[in-house]
């Protein structure tokens, strides 16, 4: 009676599911993990340069919804920086450059588009390297060199980095960016005319040693400023494992974090390798990271998520990480982005047979299970051209899923971008509910039993009631709550643990904020 009971339940969360969607815009009712035929006609599309072979290893979305990809080809002796803008249906924008592409070359082969970011002005920061030294490029937003940063738009630095790995744009315009140093991870932040920020750091650098044979591969930054790396560090003479490391904002190991300020996970055993390629942090705090996991078999995705105090999380996947793999000898994750309702979606390539490669991405539930509402089984292997690498995800503001990399065609490697459809993004624009534009939650979906946060801004020290009620009205819980007053104010609530999975509205009751918000218990 009880697996009766359980069965009807889904059902009934399933039909309720379905009837919700009829709120939704159309795009919403779009199979998860199906390519989006508005873009480009067939829903990807690739950008060649005459005899050569790119490579797109960076993407950024402008606020109009325009596309900007940067990558790199070589010709003789030359290396050249390529950034191509395409507009929001996958066509060249011939408002950029020459055709919708620029072209910024070098007197060496070792030049590498690692990063672009779209600044306030809508001006466009790339960087990279170039002869083996840090470099970054600022274009205007019709892709001319800026005249105001570096020599004629282009900066170029000795300070021992190898180059530049990650980049962000802060708010005031300012730069932060990281890079190896032998064996140092480091930070620096320049200002937006790309200056040194001496007081950041040691004289605008900081460097943390990380031992021998370390790779420092991506960056993030949380809300209070405080800066995250994630790469790996060697933890024996035959192991390397996923290391993440966080900064205070004026460049100093955070000693909050793990007590150390620094996170080694030995996700295996000690015939395995893990590397951390991509990190993003959570509303609520939590660090995710998605990278490889090496064996003596295969290469295979693997997430891993920790609490905000550097301690894995082991309410994901009930270990804290998991590992994926496409049945295939090399599956290698490259990025990763966190949706509005929480879930993790985690792009890279599989290799298939006869030397061939398929955009490969992957959608976590908030718990860390595979995502069943994407491609039916959370995870979607995309042949585009003969070969094809996804080097970096996006995701639009209307929740579709951008896919940047480069494919091969006609035994050319040329500039390729894919859109993907998301199928449902639950508690985000668009589904019935009412005055609630201010009132954020995570994570959704959620199971039963577990923390739910709710984000308000509240104008005095005020008591804030919650209903739980089911969709045709029926209360299932209820709290009050004492909310000071703040803006962006976070409260906990914990979900009663016999909820069984559907749809609820939470309805909110105080002076500041009233509304109802659409919840999923899976």
């Amino acid at each position: 009676m009880k697996l009766l009971y359980s069965i009807m339940a889904k059902i009934n969360c399933l039909i309720i599911l379905l009837a919700s969607t009829l709120f939704l815009p159309k795009v919403m009712g779009q199979t998860g993990g199906t390519l989006d035929n508005s873009f480009a006609t067939v829903g990807f599309t690739s950008f060649g340069f005459p005899q050569a072979n790119a490579t797109c290893s960076a993407a950024a979305l402008q606020t109009d919804g325009k596309l900007i990809l940067a990558g790199q080809f070589i010709t003789g002796t030359t290396g050249t920086v390529a950034v191509v803008r395409l507009s929001s249906v996958g066509l060249p924008d011939s408002t950029f450059g020459i055709n919708g592409q620029v072209l910024i070359p070098f007197s060496n082969v070792n030049v590498e588009a690692s990063t672009v970011q779209i600044l306030i002005d809508g001006s466009i920061l790339i960087a990279g390297k170039s002869n083996n030294l840090p470099l970054l490029l600022k274009l205007n937003p019709i892709g001319g060199l800026s005249n105001n940063f570096g020599t004629g738009g282009i900066l170029s630095f000795d300070n021992g980095l190898s180059g530049i790995i990650d980049l962000i744009v802060l708010e005031d315009g300012k730069i932060l960016g990281c890079g190896k140093k032998s064996d140092q991870f480091c930070v620096f932040k320049r200002s937006e005319n790309g200056l040194e920020e001496l007081s950041f750091g040691i004289a605008g650098f900081a460097c943390i040693d990380a031992g021998p044979l370390s790779a420092l591969n991506r960056m993030t930054m949380q809300t209070d400023g405080k800066i995250v790396l994630t790469g790996s560090v060697n933890s024996t003479a035959t192991k390397n494992d996923i290391v993440v490391m966080r900064l205070t904002k004026n460049g100093a190991l955070d000693n909050t974090f793990n007590n150390t300020g620094t996170a080694v996970l030995a996700l295996g055993n000690a015939g395995t390798d893990e590397v951390g390629n991509a990190i993003r942090v959570q509303k609520d705090g939590r660090i995710v990271v998605a990278g490889n996991f090496v064996d003596s078999s295969k290469t295979k995705f693997i997430i891993t998520r920790l609490l905000p105090e550097g301690i894995i999380d082991t309410s994901f996947a009930s270990t804290g990480s998991v590992i994926v793999t496409f049945n295939t000898t090399k599956d290698e994750a490259r990025d990763l982005v966190i949706q509005a309702d929480g879930r993790a979606l985690v792009c890279g390539t599989t290799v298939t047979q006869g030397n061939g490669s398929n955009v490969a991405m992957v959608r976590f539930k908030t718990d860390g299970k595979l995502d069943p509402n994407f491609a039916g089984l959370g995870k979607i292997s995309s042949k585009i051209g003969n070969r094809a690498n996804g080097e970096v995800v996006l995701l639009q503001p209307d929740n579709k899923i951008i896919v940047a990399g480069f494919a091969n065609f006609s035994n050319q490697n040329r500039f390729m971008a894919a859109r993907y459809n998301p199928g449902i993004v639950v508690g985000t624009k668009g589904i019935a509910e009412n005055k609630s534009s201010e009132i954020v939650l995570w994570p959704n979906p959620i199971h039963s039993g577990n923390s739910i946060y709710v984000q308000a801004n509240f104008t005095s020290s005020e008591e804030l009631r919650i209903k739980l009620t089911t969709l045709d009205g029926r209360q299932v819980h209820n709290w009050a709550v004492r909310a000071p007053q703040s803006e962006n104010q976070v409260i906990e609530l914990e979900l009663p643990a016999d909820l069984y999975p559907s749809a609820y509205l939470m309805n909110f009751y105080s002076n500041s904020i009233s509304g109802g918000k659409l919840i999923v218990v899976d």
